[in-house]
């Protein structure tokens, strides 16, 4: 059990969002999706990385709650007690334009270093 559920993919406000939780770093191009676990109620849940064609289900175990389900930011619905939502990378791919002289992992330093 968890308090959310945050599912990115390599860039975007989400991305950003999954590394702000605890969640893992997804090089620029990975075809892949973050799910991070916010306030496990286990020492089990760890963040996970789900490659494309996989499909992911998220299911609403609250008893007598529903629960929000937030796509970017914005409400799409909620989930009553049992039902569930399928999650999976979508058939279109985003394009990321990145100059020459910066690569994933400069920036990486450039942004980390302490």
């Amino acid at each position: 059990m968890v308090d959310d559920v945050v599912i990115a993919a390599a860039s975007g406000r989400l991305a950003a969002y999954n590394l702000s939780t605890g969640g893992p770093v997804l090089v620029w191009g990975l075809d892949a999706m973050a799910v991070t676990f916010v306030s496990p109620h286990s020492l089990h849940a760890r963040p996970l990385v789900v490659p494309r064609g996989l499909e992911l289900v998220v299911r609403n175990e609250t008893h007598n709650l529903a629960v929000k389900a937030i796509a970017d930011g914005m409400p799409i619905g909620e989930l009553d007690e049992g039902r569930e939502a399928r999650v999976r990378l979508g058939a279109q791919r985003g394009l990321l334009a990145l100059l020459p002289e910066m690569t994933f992992f400069h920036r990486y330093r450039e942004t980390f270093a302490s």
